[in-house]
């Protein structure tokens, strides 16, 4: 199922094509008195967001979680991911604040300046929730938001991958990195206290588009990271979370946000995120624009190969 605010941590189901297949493919299975999926490596359960490792604390300053804001426990309250892309602007996924309508600003608080949901950090409250206009709940197409913050903050901002920079900063193969809470388990769902990182290679829209993975449901404006026998992977409660690229100058770029996906870590189920570089001036155009007073830009990377 797709994000609801009565379902906190649900990363939102595939699109509504590849789940009949998906259903249709299990009920096939089920005739013939074999697993839908047969068993893998990556099926054993690993305390990690899915073949992932716990992050360090300050390696990814930029990295925010999503609380609700009606919820005093950190780690229960904990709904999605984002990034803090200027001092007073978080980058997220539309479907994590929106369900048939935007929420409110007074639903949804910031946590900043921590890797854990359990101590550090401050908790900022939200002004301004614009999801992209052309948002697609069922499509999944255009799955970005901008959060504004009720006030600034001095943390270290994540610069964001342009149209000018994505052929070399996003070329197929390159080593990406989702970040976030999400579950854990391969199978059932084991919610981590301290933020988790894993390692994906990006893979081109034609091999995710294949027939055995999303069979055309993957568009333009999305990017894939994965690997192809599975295992790793981001998962439920990671939505609306960073995937980062190196810059070439030592630190890394906004790439992708994570949107939706098959299963955690299955086979030839990549990840599917918000390619970033689709919405850069339309990102640059709500952060400056005058009606929201002054605002930083937006910084980017755009023109630097990776090493």
């Amino acid at each position: 199922m797709r994000y609801t605010t009565a379902a906190r941590r649900l990363r939102p189901a595939m699109p509504a094509a590849d789940l009949r297949r998906e259903m249709l493919g299990a009920m096939l299975a089920a005739l013939l008195l074999v697993p839908a999926v047969p068993a893998q490596a990556g099926d054993v359960a690993t305390p990690q967001i899915v073949g992932g490792s716990k992050a360090a604390p300050g390696e990814f300053p930029w990295q925010v979680a999503l609380l609700d804001a009606a919820t005093a426990n950190t780690f229960n309250a904990q709904f999605c991911g984002g990034a803090l892309v200027t001092e007073r602007w978080v980058v997220t996924a539309a479907h994590c604040v929106f369900d048939g309508r935007v929420e409110p600003p007074s639903a949804v608080d910031v946590l900043v300046g921590t890797t854990s949901l359990k101590s550090g950090g401050i908790r900022v409250d939200v002004d301004t929730i614009v999801v992209h206009p052309r948002y697609n709940e069922r499509t999944s197409e255009n799955d970005i938001a901008l959060l504004r913050l009720a006030e600034p903050v001095d943390v270290e901002t994540l610069p964001v991958v342009t149209l000018a920079g994505e052929a070399a900063l996003t070329s197929a193969g390159t080593l990406a990195t989702a970040i976030g809470w999400g579950d854990t388990l391969v199978k059932g769902d084991r919610y981590p206290v301290d933020l988790r990182k894993v390692q994906v290679p990006i893979v081109t829209n034609r091999v995710c588009n294949g027939r055995r993975s999303y069979d055309g449901d993957v568009t333009a404006k999305m990017l894939c990271a994965g690997f192809a026998a599975g295992g790793k992977d981001s998962c439920q409660g990671d939505s609306g979370g960073p995937l980062v690229v190196p810059d070439g100058d030592g630190g890394f770029a906004l790439a992708g946000i994570t949107s939706w996906g098959a299963r955690c870590a299955a086979p030839e189920k990549y990840g599917v995120y918000t390619r970033v570089a689709r919405f850069a001036a339309w990102m640059e155009k709500v952060v400056t624009a005058p009606r929201r007073g002054a605002a930083a830009h937006v910084s980017t990377a755009s023109n630097a190969a990776p090493p």
